[in-house]
């Protein structure tokens, strides 16, 4: 999936030293605070451990995707944390992790929009550590 994101870095980082950025760039890889991460897909089931609820957090009244961006970082940034090395948002805010990568080829599942998964669906996210 080809989207835009703001990409802002600040401070020093595995990759070195950066000045005070902030660009737009169309990217398939997404970069949340020195985590690099790819979308995997979307998928009906996805045996992993729920890390996390950010749906409380969602201002439902606010800009979608902005919204639905604010939580992919989030459980990108938690998950990275406790070393996994893929994660996932459903229901729109729950964040999962897991070590393995979704099972049975490509993605099954067509229930997600703006990078999350609806309710009981799963877009999964492979973090580079």
């Amino acid at each position: 999936m080809l989207r835009k994101l703001e990409i802002r870095a600040g401070s020093d980082g595995p990759l070195g030293s950066y000045a005070d950025l902030a660009y737009q760039v169309e990217v398939t890889f997404v970069f949340f605070f020195f985590y690099l991460s790819a979308g995997i897909g979307c998928y009906d089931n996805y045996p992993s451990v729920l890390l996390d609820s950010y749906t409380d957090e969602i201002d439902w009244f606010a800009q979608f995707a902005s919204q639905m961006e604010k939580i992919i970082k989030k459980c990108a940034q938690l998950a990275a944390k406790k070393r996994y090395r893929y994660f996932a948002v459903e229901g729109y805010g729950n964040c999962y992790g897991a070590q393995n990568s979704p099972s049975g080829g490509g993605p099954k599942a067509t229930r997600c929009n703006f990078g999350v998964g609806l309710d009981n669906y799963y877009y999964v996210y492979e973090v580079f550590l």
